[in-house]
């Protein structure tokens, strides 16, 4: 074969390789589910964190109490934030005496809702500053033992309280 009859060949080049960019509809669709879980996991804390702040501060300002009724104001301003009805807010602000220790000891240890009990009876006496490390601790324990399910405990509580004053 004679070379001056080849024309110039050039040699065989290769396409470039794919790019990264655009992505195709499966990793779009991929991305679009991380960013989704993952706005919706972190909305989810956060809810969980405001949820339960007024818990908090009620731990840390629980302390700080020097008699039994600031630590009885605190309990009802707890009690009064999570239950959110208008005629749960009236049963709770109107409870006291044996019905707020009733109330109070419906997630409380058998102990502690024993002394509970003794606590509320001498909430209104003049020697009751000696009750306040033991009543401290039923709050400390009460405040610790708090959750949804027991909030929901609570609300069946006030309507059933409710229900039978009304009979």
């Amino acid at each position: 074969m004679n070379p001056a009859s080849v024309p110039d060949i050039h040699d065989i080049s290769l396409p470039l390789d794919p790019g990264m960019w655009p992505l195709a509809n499966g990793w779009w669709l991929l991305v679009t589910l991380v960013v989704a879980l993952t706005a919706l996991v972190i909305s989810n804390v956060v809810r969980h964190i405001s949820f339960w702040r007024m818990r908090r501060l009620a731990l840390k300002q629980l302390p700080l109490c020097d008699n039994l009724d600031q630590i009885n104001r605190l309990l009802k301003v707890l009690c009064l934030h999570y239950l959110t009805e208008s005629s749960e807010h009236q049963a709770i602000s109107s409870m006291h005496g044996s019905a707020w220790a009733e109330f109070l000891n419906a997630i409380l240890p058998q102990q502690q809702a024993s002394q509970n009990i003794a606590v509320q009876q001498a909430l209104y006496q003049a020697d009751s500053h000696q009750h306040l490390p033991v009543y401290r601790d039923i709050a400390m324990t009460w405040i610790g033992q708090l959750n949804r399910r027991a909030i929901k405990q609570y609300a069946n509580t006030t309507v059933i309280n409710k229900s039978s004053n009304n009979v």
